[in-house]
């Protein structure tokens, strides 16, 4: 990951910046199943298998149509999970400036969202933030 991060940090421009969408509290852990529904199909996630030796856990993305055909899993993948902390300190040794911590807070009356920038928050189910480094 150093090493993708330093090439990522040469290959921008001066000011530039480099934004990693997150992922975790206790769910991004634990095997979880989400269906979203969208006009004409519906969307569907699985987290499982989830290592806590080595982060690593198995995640698909499959998709169901009305007339009862499927595309499963339209994507798999397995990949690492990040901790916050670890990113930083990855992006702080790759000569990135400290990377900013971009929060997701959503308005549980209209949904709306918003990203705001903060220094600590309380462990949730699931989080998203966003973390931006600049050169």
């Amino acid at each position: 990951m150093l090493a993708y991060f330093r090439n990522v940090r040469r290959s921008l421009r001066p000011r530039g910046l480099f934004v990693l969408d997150c992922i975790g509290g206790t769910e991004a852990v634990a095997d979880y199943h989400e269906r979203r529904e969208y006009d004409g199909f519906s969307y569907l996630w699985d987290h499982s298998e989830f290592n806590p030796l080595d982060h690593t856990a198995r995640c698909s993305i499959s998709f169901a149509f009305p007339d009862g055909s499927r595309i499963e899993p339209a994507f798999a993948y397995r990949w690492r999970v990040w901790t916050v902390p670890e990113l930083r300190d990855l992006l702080e040794e790759a000569g990135f400036a400290a990377p900013r911590v971009f929060w997701e807070y959503t308005d549980e009356e209209d949904g709306t969202t918003e990203y705001r920038e903060i220094a600590h928050e309380q462990n949730q189910e699931i989080w998203l933030t966003y973390l931006v480094a600049s050169t």
